[in-house]
């Protein structure tokens, strides 16, 4: 299986990252229509096609439906009925958050749904990646997706696709500036992935608590004849750890989840560090695949993660006998990791358990 590494979720109009966004933009005051607000935008992106919808307050909608070649580009007006009706219908979202949306590992053809909610309290974003995923929740997507594409029945006035696409996304006042007052941007810095991750929520630990640094998280992504599985770790320089396990058969919609929360042995902490430390790791440096090539998952590939003194060492593990010169293949063979696999399989893994439920999970973004 190929697929293009963290890469965000394209849709044809546009990404819908870039409307996330946009909508952080507008929850944090950036410049912004003042007679506009909004209540929803929809958006459904499958493998042949992509459909958006964004409503304002006083019921216009702007919506665009097409696939790579054309787009169609269509304004209206809902009545006063018809907007509380859908209101309502929202309503069923409010209490939803994306940790309860489980995604499987093996997954049918392209079907992502994003729904971006508008309320006083800020902007809410439920991303549904796939049909598996939407399923649990079908009795509420139903009708706001027929909602949407019903729109095309509703009166309305056909716009130009060079004239009136803009990705369903909410209009931003226009704020000219002279050059002077444009300074190219400062260098960004490098923050460790692992440590943007391994920080309490704010507002659940007191402002003296000390910040807990990472030491690594890998990810292991395995895909073979009869399963696919999920591995991810992360560990504290106090040896705190996170683990988390999903498997999924083939021609099963189960997943199978672990987690496992503990503290490592000072003498399996010295071993990890030593692991972290061989040249086998060391001295891997990291390649960005040239012009997008996809990643080849056919077999195991292993994202690291690691905290150095000199920064942070991202890389990308792959096994060498399923690399192909049409793939990208990573920045060294998975071989290379073994030591480093062994010692979670031996010493963390054996102590995970099924979590309550699946909204438990976090990937390993966080301790515990």
């Amino acid at each position: 299986m190929a697929v293009a590494r963290q890469a965000p979720y394209h849709c044809f109009f546009g990404t819908i990252s870039v409307a996330a966004v946009v909508f952080l933009a507008a929850a944090n005051g950036l410049p912004e229509s003042k007679a506009i607000t909004y209540v929803v935008r929809v958006a459904q992106e499958t493998s042949i096609n992509s459909t958006c919808v964004l409503l304002e307050d006083t019921g216009a909608f702007h919506f665009e439906s097409g696939d790579r070649l054309q787009t169609k580009v269509l304004e209206g007006e809902l009545s006063a009925a018809q907007l509380e009706a859908l209101r309502q219908n929202l309503g069923k979202f409010y209490d939803l958050s994306q940790a309860e949306i489980e995604e499987p590992l093996i997954h049918g053809p392209r079907n992502l749904v994003d729904i971006h909610i508008f309320r006083k309290e800020g902007t809410k974003e439920l991303l549904f990646r796939s049909a598996e995923s939407q399923q649990a929740y079908a009795a509420d997507l139903n009708p706001l997706l027929r909602w949407m594409y019903g729109l095309r029945k509703l009166p309305h006035r056909e716009l130009s696709e060079d004239a009136g696409k803009r990705n369903c996304l909410p209009r931003k006042s226009l704020v000219l500036k002279s050059r002077e007052e444009n300074p190219p941007p400062a260098a960004p810095v490098r923050t460790p992935l692992a440590g943007r991750r391994i920080a309490p929520p704010a507002g659940r630990v007191a402002p003296s608590d000390p910040l807990v640094q990472p030491l690594v998280r890998l990810k292991l992504m395995q895909k073979t004849s009869s399963d696919a599985r999920q591995t991810c770790a992360l560990v504290a320089e106090d040896g705190r750890y996170r683990f988390e396990r999903r498997r999924q058969k083939n021609e099963s919609k189960k997943v199978d989840n672990l987690v496992a929360v503990g503290r490592l042995t000072t003498d399996d902490l010295n071993q990890l560090r030593s692991i972290l430390a061989s040249p086998a790791l060391v001295g891997i440096r990291h390649r960005e695949p040239p012009d997008g090539m996809p990643l080849n998952i056919k077999g195991a590939v292993l994202e690291l993660s690691i905290n150095r003194a000199s920064g942070v060492q991202d890389l990308i593990l792959t096994d060498s006998t399923r690399r192909s010169t049409f793939f990208y293949s990573g920045d060294a063979d998975i071989t290379s990791a073994v030591p480093l696999l062994g010692l979670i399989r031996k010493q963390i893994e054996p102590r995970a358990v099924p979590p309550g439920k699946a909204s438990e999970l976090n990937d390993c973004s966080q301790l515990p």
